[in-house]
């Protein structure tokens, strides 16, 4: 059995997010902007934020993914209103 000789300088680190996500499902919007997931639908059916679902081509479940920015716009629209 060879040895594998372990260099750190050498292995990828992993990944960090730093920039806000332009795109998140239900879980990723309860974390960065505290919605449930029926008050987020809520909101798409009222038109007050932006969705898609992304599914595969003749499959009946998908992905539903929140557009971030709509979100962020509907949050400052309401921070403008209650002042």
């Amino acid at each position: 059995m060879a040895s594998v000789k372990e260099n750190n300088s050498s292995n990828p680190a992993a990944a960090s997010v730093t920039a806000s996500p332009e795109f998140v499902d239900a879980k990723g919007a309860k974390q960065l902007f505290g919605f449930s997931r029926a008050h987020l639908y809520n909101l798409i059916k009222e038109g007050k934020i932006r969705s898609c679902c992304i599914r595969r081509q003749g499959a009946f479940r998908g992905r539903r993914l929140f557009d971030c920015a709509s979100i962020r716009a509907f949050l400052q629209k309401n921070m403008e209103g209650a002042k």
